[in-house]
């Protein structure tokens, strides 16, 4: 046998560089798992929604400190969602916007993030309901990434009206349409159709959540055309007034 000591040994010494970077990568990957599973937990507690408490204010403060800690786990793990809460995108005095709001303001004063809880309450019941779509639901799609009902699909090119049957690009396609579905109505008049998106989109351009969305269409409050459980066209006419140009220029539309 050889008389080189083991630490000098350049096969040993391989062997153990080869060994730490393993041992390394299982410490990290069993890191990132904790963390996975961490998050994961925290999600399924706003979830939840308000948890039962003695009283209103005990409950809001009871879930102000669930979003702390969801928040902190979000920011320190930047390379587990798909956006974060900085990166979030919403309409000035909308509901999504109060959410984040909220958010931002339970990390720093948890009085103040209960107030805004209850005042949203007092406020507008339709619109507290909606900042709790958003604090359960809605904005675990946009920082994870789970929204994959919107699907690209080829323009329509017929001149018929039963153009308007078949699928249209989505919201935010590859290129714009190449024109605008129109058909008459009932009462004789000219019905522009947007391009085809998912529920959970139309949802987000109306400001409401997904089941108010769906109900709107059920009571014929918001003119549509469905393509399929995940595809609908919907009247440009009945689309918020500051989204109606956009969908009415042959530039693609989009949610900005």
């Amino acid at each position: 046998m050889s008389d080189t000591p083991a630490s000098d040994d350049p096969t040993l010494a391989f062997w153990r560089a080869e060994q730490e970077a393993k041992d390394r990568a299982k410490a990290a990957q069993q890191a990132r798992q904790g963390r996975t599973t961490d998050l994961e937990r925290a999600f399924l507690d706003v979830r939840n929604g308000m948890p039962k408490a003695g009283n209103n204010e005990q409950a809001a403060l009871a879930f102000v400190a669930r979003w702390r800690h969801l928040a902190h786990l979000i920011e320190n793990s930047p390379d587990l969602v798909h956006r974060r809460l900085d990166q979030i995108k919403a309409e000035p005095h909308s509901t999504e916007a109060y959410a984040l709001r909220f958010i931002s303001t339970a990390r720093t004063n948890e009085a103040d993030a209960v107030k805004l809880l209850l005042n949203s309450w007092q406020a507008s019941k339709e619109a507290h309901s909606e900042v709790l779509y958003w604090l359960t639901s809605g904005l675990e799609t946009e920082i994870m990434g789970k929204n994959t009902e919107t699907q690209s699909s080829p323009p329509v090119h017929k001149q018929d009206t039963s153009a308007v049957e078949q699928a249209s690009p989505a919201l935010i396609g590859e290129g714009p349409p190449d024109s605008i579905p129109v058909e008459r109505g009932e009462a004789g008049e000219s019905v522009e159709w947007t391009t085809a998106d998912s529920p959970s989109r139309w949802a987000k351009l109306f400001d409401i959540s997904p089941p108010t969305f769906m109900r709107r269409l059920k009571e014929g409050k918001i003119r549509h055309k469905k393509l399929s459980t995940k595809s609908y066209l919907i009247a440009i006419a009945d689309l918020p007034a500051m989204h109606q140009a956009k969908f009415r220029n042959v530039d693609k539309p989009s949610f900005k």
